[in-house]
Formats: C-alpha cells, structure tokens, sequence
C-alpha cells in the first residue's frame, strides 16, 4: 500500500531526525556546558531573577553523559544528580548538580532555582566572584558539605567541599 509506506517513511525519517539531534546534543563541548550552567546560575541584576532554565542545563548535560537522566536522590523540593565522570566548573571538579523546584507540594518552602557540590583544589578566586557577581551563595562549611554528600550515599574523600546555591532566595538576600 503506497499509503502505509509513505507513513512509514515519514516515521523513520523522524526517528533518525530525534536520534541526530541526541547526537549533536551529546557532542556540546565542555566549555558550553558549563556556560549553560553559568547561565542557569545567573541573576538579573535589576531584577534579582535568574536569567535561565536549569532545566535546560540539566538536559545538557544529561545528553552528553555526565550525569544520569533520572536523579540519583530526591529530598524534599530537590533533585541531586551526581557526576558520572569528571567535570571541571569553576575551576573546581564538580560533583553534584542540585535542581529545586516545586513538582508537587510536601511541605514548606521551596527554594526554586540550581546548586552545585564542588571538590576545590587550589585557588578558588574565580567560584568566589562567580557566587558573588551572580549572587549565589558560597556554603563553606566542611560539615554542612560532609552531611550532605553522605545524604547522597557519597564518603566524602579527601580533600575540601563546597556547595554553590543559586536560588531564588539567594538572589534576593542582601
């Protein structure tokens, strides 16, 4: 039936459209994505809003393989996804990506926006005027890090452990 096989045709060229497109996603280079998640940490500094989707960060990085499509942990209003291998943002390893936001309500305050757990090595100058030109917060509590990194099933190793918050909250603190 010349009908069937023209929607047959029609099925496998969208199949091979949506299976090209997941290979260009998976071959963004490093360096964008850690500006797509730069940008999903950026605030608008007159209005105090961040400037993009995380979600679209996320889905990034999903498709190159450095994390997993569905999170490792969920707690509370946010979802942790730990890295696969090894990411350089900031100028530190990044370990986890954390991702607030409101699905279904549990419970008070949820903080919407994107946080980060980074392993630091050395000079950290460039995460500190990111978190402040950004209006991030900077957590650096070795306990406060230590707590959750052993919440997310992770003995942390040596070495020293920041996280980076970016949400909606910390962009309106002063």
């Amino acid at each position: 039936m010349p009908g069937t096989r023209g929607r047959r045709g029609q099925i496998a060229a969208a199949a091979v459209a949506v299976f090209a497109a997941g290979a260009a996603l998976a071959q963004v280079p490093d360096a964008e994505l850690a500006r797509s998640l730069a940008a999903a940490m950026g605030v608008n500094s007159a209005t105090g809003a961040r400037v993009s989707d995380e979600g679209r960060a996320i889905r990034a990085f999903i498709g190159a393989g450095y994390v997993a499509r569905r999170p490792d942990r969920r707690m509370d209003y946010t979802d942790y996804r730990l890295m696969r291998r090894p990411f350089a943002f900031l100028g530190q390893a990044l370990v986890a990506v954390e991702e607030e936001y409101l699905d279904r309500y549990v419970g008070c305050c949820v903080n919407p926006g994107v946080g980060a757990i980074l392993k630091v090595s050395g000079d950290r100058s460039e995460l500190e005027a990111f978190a402040t030109a950004n209006r991030c917060r900077l957590l650096l509590d070795p306990r406060d890090v230590a707590d959750a990194l052993r919440q997310l099933g992770i003995r942390p190793a040596e070495g020293t452990f920041v996280r980076l918050s970016c949400r909606e909250r910390d962009a309106l603190a002063d």
